[in-house]
């Protein structure tokens, strides 16, 4: 029986026999994608068109980097043969879908496309983590299968830092980084960012403008430098929306809701201490202005909505009896406690700020 050597050297049962190619799904200058089957499953080989040395050195270097990895929103290495029907290839899974170009093409709803860029971040975050840069995120190396989930293909310029190879081959005119295209080769993960800030402007249409042009900025130390901090900033634009209408809602429950169960009878608490009951008419406007203030982008911002607290506080303090001000003033300190904590967390809070 006639075997391969594989990739690491130790002889290996060919298995051409079991994979059939069933037709092209892409080719390119130097490798060709094809859609096979192996048993009774789907699976994807990725061949050179000539398996001169080069090529093969790229194949090689990414099977060893995608036999690595395991992640939702990264397409799966399955091995490589050296025999199969399309010569030496690495065997992918396969995934049924479209590319994002064709994707976009169909129209999807906001929410839809929301959650297609949420996958290609969470699958860049998990190769950075891996100390790898993919290098090359494009449309053409994103899948979004029939249910709506991203993956992302296409391992062949990455690299990674326990790696030997730390060069870039080239990127992809119109996605690439600058410094990929002028051959300076990937600045860290800033790079893959740039890339993620033009995905993300093709997802949607100018919906992040201000995200997406600071992903962009041609010098790589003006971007966001890690994928965290570009969560951040998605997490604030999304909801500040949401952090409006709150504190919209809080105005409108110290004007309307809290005179009223101020005015409600002692009775309807006889089985409450006083203390329990302040604080639940107290939380009325002090959980809004706190789920607010977490969602502001600045020590300024979560400031002014701060100053909306105390504002609410000493209209309901004035409303209360004399004898219950005490017990209003012990959960007013914990609540400012609260929203001072929050506001010290903040990256240019005083004490905070970086030269």
């Amino acid at each position: 029986m006639r075997t391969s050597s594989g990739i690491s050297g130790t002889p290996q049962r060919n298995i051409s026999d079991e994979i059939t190619v069933l037709g092209t799904i892409s080719e390119g200058r130097f490798f060709r994608v094809l859609k096979a089957r192996r048993s009774t499953k789907y699976i994807t080989l990725k061949a050179p068109v000539r398996p001169d040395a080069m090529s093969m050195e790229i194949l090689r270097r990414e099977y060893e980097l995608g036999q690595s990895l395991s992640h939702p929103c990264i397409v799966s290495t399955l091995g490589f043969e050296e025999y199969s029907p399309a010569g030496p290839a690495i065997l992918l899974e396969y995934i049924e879908g479209k590319t994002l170009e064709e994707y976009m093409s169909g129209h999807p709803t906001a929410s839809a496309t929301d959650r297609v860029l949420d996958d290609i971040i969470d699958g860049v975050d998990y190769l950075h983590h891996r100390g790898v840069l993919h290098n090359d995120l494009k449309p053409d190396n994103i899948i979004v299968t029939p249910g709506g989930a991203a993956r992302i293909i296409d391992l062949g310029l990455s690299v990674s830092d326990d790696s030997i190879y730390k060069g870039c081959l080239g990127g992809s005119e119109g996605f690439s980084a600058p410094e990929i295209m002028q051959g300076r080769g990937p600045s860290g993960a800033s790079s893959d960012i740039y890339s993620l800030g033009l995905l993300m402007q093709l997802l949607t249409a100018g919906k992040y403008r201000k995200i997406t042009a600071h992903c962009c900025r041609q010098d790589p130390s003006e971007r966001y430098q890690n994928i965290p901090a570009l969560r951040r900033a998605l997490a604030l634009r999304r909801h500040l929306p949401v952090a409006t209408a709150v504190v919209v809602f809080a105005i409108f429950v110290l004007t309307m809701v809290v005179p009223q169960k101020v005015e409600e009878t002692v009775a309807g608490y006889a089985h409450e201490s006083l203390k329990d009951r302040l604080e639940k008419e107290m939380s009325i406007f002090f959980l809004p202005v706190r789920d607010s203030m977490l969602v502001q982008p600045d020590f300024v911002s979560a400031s002014a909505i701060k100053g909306g607290y105390l504002l609410h506080y000493i209209h309901f303090r004035g409303s209360l009896p004399q004898e219950q001000r005490l017990a209003c003033e012990e959960i007013f300190a914990a609540h400012t406690a609260v929203l001072d904590s929050i506001l010290l967390s903040l990256p240019d809070a005083p004490g905070n700020r970086t030269k």
